[in-house]
């Protein structure tokens, strides 16, 4: 809006600054009823894909005459099967906000990163069981690759057989119990095989607890339910990575904003009926 202002001033045309704010929340109004919509049919699914990334968002008020400093907010995206994404908004990175969005209405598989906040929710749901993110298990063992190349070099190929096996479910087209068939069939040796490793490796007494590769072989055991959720579940997929594309424009947007606001009448609280 800072750059519209800027831009229409050298064009002679002098809208202040509060009219600018006001047609554009007027806007907000009249495409809020579209994102209601269409979050409400996200959550008719039975696997969403959730993340989080952070925005600068509304300035804080400073001391006397001193500028306030923007305050870390984020957005959280939830992805639905038919590709739908709703990007929704918190000032937290907290719990409460998955509660907000999915308490009462919504049950069935989440799939996200290695984020505690997932976790925690699935452990206070009933209705909603919580599928981890393979990518990001093996970034965290990719860390360890310059002290560890072989080990991690095992390891890497053990989930690249995974990938290729996905990758034969895809060209095959595979329905929904054939795709289980195959996975229980051939990609159930391998995360069996992964997870053994990942033990074995462990008992090495060469390893620190602080050692960098001890951090991602403990990262992978601790989610190993969740990583396991998709050998049971057709539908759900092994990563987040089509989520993570949808979130490309808000580290692109940055480049070209500095801060979002939020609207005077946005709640971020706000439940979506079922």
């Amino acid at each position: 809006m800072h750059r519209q202002h800027q831009q229409l001033t050298a064009a002679d045309i002098q809208p202040s600054r509060a009219t600018l704010t006001n047609i554009t929340q007027r806007a907000i109004e009249l495409l809020r009823p579209i994102v209601v919509e269409q979050l409400i049919h996200v959550l008719e699914s039975k696997v969403l894909a959730m993340d989080e990334t952070p925005i600068k968002a509304t300035r804080q008020p400073g001391a006397g005459k001193q500028p306030g400093k923007m305050k870390q907010a984020y957005f959280w995206l939830i992805f639905g099967e038919q590709d739908e994404v709703v990007f929704t908004f918190s000032k937290s990175r907290g719990m409460a906000h998955i509660q907000n969005l999915l308490d009462k209405v919504w049950e069935g598989t989440l799939l996200t990163d290695g984020y505690a906040a997932y976790s925690s929710y699935e452990a206070k749901s009933e209705r909603v069981i919580n599928a981890q993110c393979w990518v990001h298990m093996r970034r965290q063992l990719l860390k360890a690759e310059a002290e560890e190349e072989q080990a991690v070099s095992e390891a890497l190929e053990l989930i690249a057989k995974l990938y290729r096996h996905e990758k034969e479910i895809k060209r095959k087209n595979l329905s929904t119990e054939k795709k289980l068939r195959y996975r229980a069939e051939h990609s159930k040796p391998i995360v069996d095989a992964f997870f053994a490793f990942c033990e074995e490796q462990k008992q090495r007494s060469d390893l620190l607890p602080d050692d960098t590769w001890m951090k991602g072989l403990n990262y992978a055991l601790n989610r190993t339910r969740q990583l396991k959720v998709f050998l049971e579940s057709p539908d759900v997929a092994m990563d987040t990575n089509h989520l993570e594309r949808e979130i490309r424009p808000i580290p692109m947007g940055k480049k070209n904003w500095l801060c979002v606001s939020r609207s005077r009448n946005y709640d971020e609280n706000v439940k979506v009926a079922a």
